[in-house]
């Protein structure tokens, strides 16, 4: 008897400490968490008027995208990704996550809703011939608004989320991150989410080249002028066979930085052939994943904004990094 009253009030004792940060965890994320934060310039709260109701301190609401468990223990909580035995522990983790989070929201730009030609047009490209066979045929592409981050991600950005730098190019914190497959950045966003409860996601290969394609001067590619892509992005001609800080070139229309040089990038979709005489594509081959944008080793054709390209899901390359966008 003495025993279960022990136990009966041990029970009591643990639903109000649960209680307490249930209420303490709707606190932090309540407008008034969100504004005081907002006053400190530690949160910018976007303006939603044009994307419907907002979700987390002002941003708009949110699908969810899980990649992994969460579980709590006696000693510490862990982030167990899906598919993996391995742990990582969050107490640390969580506000270095939060951190980085912060840097890429207060970086990314607000693209509008539209449509674009998705492909290659020979009066807008002077490298559009045979060779841009997976580029065509064009075709009329509607996109629903979006956030794009303005660089890619870095090399410190990683190391604070995954514990690790894969780069080639290590020791420069503000390059971006190379060295990683598409399944690792799976892995770096199920434990980015997971923490901060902001689903970001790899755009898709469509709203790569709508971004692309609005922030561009046009005629850097229909004159297939040399000079002005210099200015615009680390390519073969100017990189020094390397990777640069991100954001030290000139962005295009909108401050979207690297675009077209520096590092390519992966994209969400399976590679597939663009649709042809109204029948759908299939993808060419299970695990192909696109990869767009020009790299510090690529020369001036393959930095175009439809230049496609693509790799395996599980495979690393120190020429492909990536950049994430909130839907």
């Amino acid at each position: 008897m003495k025993q279960r009253l022990c136990n009966y009030r041990e029970q009591n004792r643990l639903r109000i400490i649960g209680f307490f940060f249930m209420i303490l965890f709707f606190y932090r994320y309540s407008s008034a968490y969100c504004q005081l934060n907002n006053d400190k310039g530690l949160i910018k709260i976007k303006d939603t008027s044009t994307t419907g109701s907002p979700g987390f301190c002002g941003w708009p609401a949110l699908k969810s995208q899980r990649f992994g468990t969460y579980t709590d223990s006696s000693e510490f909580s862990v982030i167990r990704l899906a598919n993996s035995s391995e742990i990582f522990p969050d107490s640390a983790l969580y506000f270095r996550c939060r951190k980085v989070a912060q840097e890429i929201m207060n970086g990314m730009i607000y693209l509008p809703e539209g449509e674009f030609w998705q492909g290659c047009k020979m009066e807008d490209d002077i490298e559009c011939d045979h060779r841009a066979f997976a580029e065509k045929p064009i075709h009329k592409v509607a996109i629903n608004s979006f956030f794009m981050a303005g660089t890619e991600v870095t090399q410190r950005q990683w190391r604070a989320v995954m514990g690790y730098n894969p780069s080639k190019n290590a020791g420069c914190d503000d390059c971006p991150v190379e060295r990683v497959s598409w399944n690792e950045v799976q892995g770096f966003l199920g434990i980015l989410n997971y923490a901060t409860g902001i689903f970001f996601a790899l755009p898709t290969e469509s709203e790569w080249e709508y971004a692309a394609k609005i922030t561009d001067s046009s005629s850097v590619w229909k004159k297939g002028d040399t000079a002005a892509l210099k200015e615009m992005g680390w390519f073969y001609q100017n990189s020094g066979g390397k990777t640069h800080t991100v954001a030290t070139k000139m962005p295009g229309n909108m401050e979207i930085y690297d675009l077209h040089g520096n590092v390519r990038e992966w994209c969400a979709d399976l590679y597939a052939g663009y649709p042809r005489k109204n029948k759908k594509s299939l993808p060419m081959e299970a695990g192909l994943r696109s990869v767009r944008g020009g790299g510090w080793y690529d020369e001036f054709r393959k930095c175009r904004s439809s230049f496609r390209f693509y790799q395996n899901s599980d495979e690393k390359s120190e020429f492909v990094g990536f950049r994430l966008v909130l839907h």
